[in-house]
Formats: structure tokens, C-alpha cells, sequence
């Protein structure tokens, strides 16, 4: 049984994707971000609705993306 545990703690993870070192810093949860929609990728790998949500949650880097963009290819 403390094998099943433990492979259900350290078993595979399908949304691992490889992370730059330089990529992300302290998130900086007092930038005031609008609503407006402009979609871009955070260097994370997550979709963001545009480039201040990125930099507020610590993405150093993005790139432009869509609502359909898989950001972690």
C-alpha cells in the first residue's frame, strides 16, 4: 500500500513543461491589470488575457497567442 501511495504522489504528470530558469520572478500581486483581451502565452505555459496579467503573476517573457493557443507546446 505505501507503494501505491507513493506512486500516486511522484507519478507522471501530464502538464509538466519545461520552464526556462530565467522566466519567472517574484509575482507582483499590486500591478493593476485592465480586462482587455489580448491574449498572449506566458513563458509559464499558461494563457494569460494580456501581457500585465502575465508580468503580475512573475512571467519575465510572452508571446502572442489566441483563446485556442495550447501555450504548453
Amino acid at each position: 500500500m505505501r507503494y501505491l501511495f507513493l506512486l500516486f504522489l511522484f507519478g507522471c504528470n501530464e502538464d509538466k513543461f519545461p520552464i526556462p530558469s530565467d522566466c519567472l520572478e517574484e509575482p507582483n500581486k499590486d500591478l493593476v491589470c485592465t480586462m482587455e483581451i489580448n491574449y498572449v502565452c506566458g513563458c509559464n505555459g499558461f494563457l494569460y488575457a494580456n501581457e500585465c496579467w502575465a508580468a503580475r503573476d512573475g512571467n519575465t517573457s510572452w508571446t502572442a497567442a489566441t483563446v485556442e493557443t495550447n501555450c504548453k507546446e
